[in-house]
């Protein structure tokens, strides 16, 4: 566990340093869409194996702020968990508000209507109600994003995020899964 909050303090300062050699910035805000499997792997159960699940699907709101080259995104969601079993089905299912926080480095292919860059980043999930697992959840983010000029100053951002999380907590005996968060929303830059 302390090599993962290594690894993301590292990338996490390396993402930063580079922000504040750029000149251009923005900030916006819009929807946020997640789903994707927290954890899975082998149990045991009543004396045989079963597949177990923790799954995870949330909506929300979300701010960000970016520079030519780096976006820090922050945002709440409600989100709902469920747990299923192979020979039990659905075990139980809670909801709860989450907020999650999300440093990508990205690269820019300017374009005549805006812009498109891959991104690649560190993210991180705290549940923020009673039920909803209080533990930082961290995960590796990558995907595609895009911004469509409306304006000179004003723009269309939509992103699609792949990303794989990190077991923890009291599903650490499981393996990480894989997710994935659609964002859109509206930009100004400064």
């Amino acid at each position: 566990m302390a090599k993962k909050y290594l690894l993301f303090l590292v990338l996490a300062a390396g993402v930063a340093t580079g922000a504040f050699a750029q000149s251009l910035w923005s900030i916006g805000g819009g929807l946020v869409f997640d789903t994707g499997s927290l954890a899975s792997g082998e149990s045991w159960v009543g004396g045989q194996t079963a597949s177990t699940s923790l799954r995870q699907t949330g909506f929300g709101a979300g701010v960000f702020v970016d520079a030519t080259f780096v976006e820090l995104s922050l945002a709440l969601m409600r989100a709902s968990r469920t747990l299923e079993c192979s020979l039990r089905g659905e075990l139980w299912s809670r909801s709860g508000t989450l907020l999650d926080a999300t440093l990508l480095g990205k690269l820019p292919i300017f374009l005549g209507w805006g812009d498109i860059f891959p991104l690649l980043g560190l993210g991180g999930k705290l549940g923020i109600s009673e039920y909803v697992e209080n533990g930082l959840s961290l995960r590796i983010v990558f995907g595609v994003g895009s911004d469509v000029d409306l304006t000179r100053n004003m723009f269309v951002r939509a992103s699609l995020l792949g990303s794989y999380r990190f077991p923890t907590g009291e599903w650490d005996w499981l393996d990480g899964g894989w997710g994935v968060t659609i964002r859109a929303g509206f930009g100004l830059r400064l």
